[in-house]
């Protein structure tokens, strides 16, 4: 494969549909339920996203009651950015899902509109232009022989009567 041939790919877009557009909207819909699942359990061990500085221990393996420094300055800053970049990445996935779904509405919709649209066809006009010539033919040799039948008959219920 040559490299002009490799930069065209590159540059080429291709659309996310069919099976693909599942797989990817499934993986999202998965990772979203799992950033929520690990903020659920933040909140729950922490009793909320603030961490502890102090802790009252009273529980075994506690060998005394006291107050125990649970995390340092470090720790602290660590915990607040998992918080933050599991925020983030859940915002940044609802919007792409977001994003995914409404394209897909929207190319539906849009295949929809092309279907129910008549299309041109040069055949067709060339069928219609033919049929109304036959129509055209067949409606002068109709009065034609309508106006040719009605004089005999006139004349024969003339002389019968």
């Amino acid at each position: 494969m040559s490299d002009t041939e490799l930069e065209t790919l590159k540059k080429r877009r291709l659309p996310i549909t069919g099976p693909l557009w599942w797989t990817y909207t499934c993986s999202l819909f998965f990772r979203l339920i799992f950033e929520g699942g690990f903020m659920y359990a933040l909140y729950f061990v922490y009793d909320g996203f603030q961490m502890p500085r102090l802790v009252k221990c009273e529980q075994w393996p506690c060998p005394t009651s006291g107050l125990f420094h649970l995390s340092a300055h470090r720790e602290d800053r660590l915990h607040y950015f998992m918080v933050s970049s599991s925020a983030i990445c859940m915002v940044l996935n609802v919007a792409e899902l977001c994003y995914l779904i409404v394209k897909a509405l929207l190319r539906c919709s849009a295949r929809d509109s092309r279907r129910n649209q008549p299309r041109y066809n040069p055949q067709d006009t060339l069928v219609r232009d033919t049929t109304l010539l036959q129509n055209q033919k067949n409606e002068m040799l109709l009065s034609s022989s309508v106006d040719s039948s009605n004089r005999p008959c006139a004349d024969s219920c003339r002389h019968s009567s």
